[in-house]
């Protein structure tokens, strides 16, 4: 084998494996070159290969061939045709770009925008960001409307206008760290409908206990700023009891869209903003409604 591979003038620039093909020039083993390298020469090249358990279509998707090399430490794949002969391969090399760019991208999709977007057309880029900012306008109005059914309230007690928005944002920071959370496992395939649930229950006992740590610490920042130790277990209470929503929804609704065939990072984090935002103002202004 090394004397034929001296003598090959085609040899690829770069290989870590060579593969063994059967008469029909279909992979059956693998043998990494470095084993190649190493062994005394009167070794039979059957004693070092392995079977080629992981083969690549033309048709596979990058993201898929990714996926298989980080879940299988590959370090090569062959690619074969609709008749199973070898036609190439891909290098870890190449999936090494290839996962920075999806990482890159899902990135930029939770903020709603894409990593090209510096290189597009003006109008391109405006067509492509002002969808997602027109729903974040509608659903934002979901929030103003729950505002107004408890404006009565708020003319009563200044301090709910205060510390409307401080709910609203520390419960909101805590759906996108479970969104982002769910969209990075998505995208590397770690969430199955095996474990679904289970990562449900874990995001919901995770914001369970920070909710209640944090409900107490900004509960006590409060009664020391107004002196009202019934405001204050209004503000704790209605972050610990968002905190469980926002959890869930950050987990759930990234599932949802990725089960309809949507992608969840551009998708998700739209509706989990607004969701979290209108549960804050509807649960703190309506514990503050029925106890002050």
């Amino acid at each position: 084998v090394i004397d034929y591979l001296r003598g090959f003038e085609d040899l690829p620039e770069d290989f870590h494996e060579i593969y063994i093909v059967d008469p029909r020039q279909r992979p059956v083993k693998a043998v990494l070159t470095s084993k190649i390298i190493r062994n005394r020469r009167e070794i039979t090249v059957a004693e070092l290969a392995t079977d080629c358990n992981y083969i690549l279509t033309p048709e596979m998707s990058q993201e898929d061939v990714a996926y298989m090399f980080r879940q299988y430490y590959l370090v090569s794949a062959p690619v074969v045709n609709k008749d199973g002969r070898i036609i190439g391969f891909v290098s870890v090399e190449d999936i090494v770009d290839v996962i920075e760019e999806e990482a890159e991208e899902d990135l930029m999709l939770l903020g709603g925008v894409q990593s090209m977007d510096t290189y597009f057309a003006l109008g391109k880029t405006v067509g492509r960001r002002f969808p997602w900012l027109w729903v974040n306008l509608l659903t934002s109005f979901a929030s103003a409307f729950v505002i107004m059914q408890f404006s009565n309230s708020i003319s009563h007690m200044v301090a709910l206008a205060a510390l409307m928005p401080v709910v609203a944002a520390v419960v909101g920071n805590a759906g996108m760290q479970t969104l982002t959370m769910a969209v990075r496992s998505i995208a590397k395939k770690q969430i199955t409908s095996r474990n679904k649930y289970k990562v449900l229950i874990k995001e919901v006992l995770v914001c369970l206990l920070n909710g209640a740590m944090i409900g107490a610490l900004g509960g006590l920042g409060v009664y020391a700023a107004y002196g009202d130790h019934e405001l204050a277990a209004v503000f704790g209470g209605a972050i610990g009891g968002c905190f469980i929503v926002a959890g869930f929804m950050g987990a759930f609704i990234p599932m949802l869209f990725n089960r309809l065939g949507v992608d969840p990072a551009v998708a998700s984090s739209a509706f989990v903003i607004t969701i979290t935002d209108v549960t804050s103002f509807m649960v703190f202004l309506g514990l503050a409604t029925i106890f002050l």
